[in-house]
């Protein structure tokens, strides 16, 4: 009788169990954010807010916040609070410290929340802006200032960057130190790793002088501005080039003839051996 009241028992938990299991359901956007907002700027410390006012989801009992940017280390789903459920079970109101993200103003938020028959629902907002610090300006720039070619040739221009405070970066260049015309070129730089680099092809004599150069980091709200460097050059002009070229040549073929005229003519050897001759032996007597 016992074992008929326990399997009894057993069998009464499993169904109720399992009409637990069954009635909790997945509500999309049963919550919305209030703070942040989609577009909106998080500095400092930071209130995290979502309601389910709407009466979608009703008696929420916790939230958990996650945060993410493509374009930093934060690249994949990070925690950044856990909170229960206040005022009257209708509101999540919470804060957190902002700095443990990366600046950058490309950030997803998300709210994943329950309620008391552990129903889940989650809203998501985009283009969040973190903003805490100003980059630090590149440094170590290279080539260095003073560095020259005389050929042609693509050079490769960097600098680091802190990564914590980049999420990319740009340059300019300039030949003569100017920010107008032809010879002023600007571009988005390549990041990686610490380092900003950008490439520039010097291929003729137009291209002769001296090039100012810079890179600039962002963090997707502010710019910082590296110091300039200047890179010198001097490649000769293709025509004075081929002159000197053709002169040089010119030179070598006619002595090579005059050379060769001489040695492969044995009378004139001979006429000049016998001159030779006679003119020694008449500064003897």
């Amino acid at each position: 009788m016992k074992n008929k009241i326990w399997l009894g028992f057993l069998f009464l938990t499993l169904v109720m169990f399992s009409t637990f299991m069954v009635s909790a359901v997945y509500v999309a956007n049963g919550v919305t954010f209030v703070n942040p907002l989609a577009s909106g700027t998080v500095t400092g410390t930071q209130v995290l807010n979502v309601t389910n006012s709407s009466g979608l989801f009703n008696q929420l009992v916790n939230c958990t916040f996650y945060a993410k940017s493509a374009s930093t280390a934060n690249s994949s789903w990070t925690l950044i609070k856990e909170s229960t459920a206040n005022n009257t079970l209708y509101n999540v109101n919470t804060t957190f410290v902002s700095t443990i993200l990366e600046d950058s103003n490309d950030y997803v938020f998300n709210a994943t929340c329950r309620n008391k028959t552990n129903d889940q629902t989650d809203r998501t907002i985009t283009g969040v802006i973190i903003d805490n610090t100003t980059p630090t300006a590149p440094t170590s720039l290279d080539p260095a200032t003073g560095t020259s070619r005389t050929s042609a040739g693509t050079i490769t221009f960097t600098s680091t960057v802190v990564d914590r405070e980049t999420t990319s970066c740009t340059y300019a260049i300039s030949k003569g130190d100017t920010d107008t015309g032809s010879d002023y070129i600007t571009g988005t730089g390549t990041y990686s790793v610490g380092t900003c680099s950008f490439t520039k092809a010097f291929s003729t004599s137009a291209d002769g002088g001296n090039w100012y150069w810079k890179t600039i980091a962002s963090d997707g709200t502010q710019t910082t501005t590296s110091a300039k460097n200047v890179y010198t050059v001097a490649i000769p002009s293709n025509g004075n080039l081929a002159v000197a070229q053709a002169n040089q040549k010119a030179q070598v073929t006619t002595q090579g003839g005059i050379l060769g005229g001489i040695t492969s003519n044995p009378i004139l050897i001979i006429v000049i051996v016998v001159i030779v001759f006679l003119i020694f032996n008449q500064k003897k007597r």
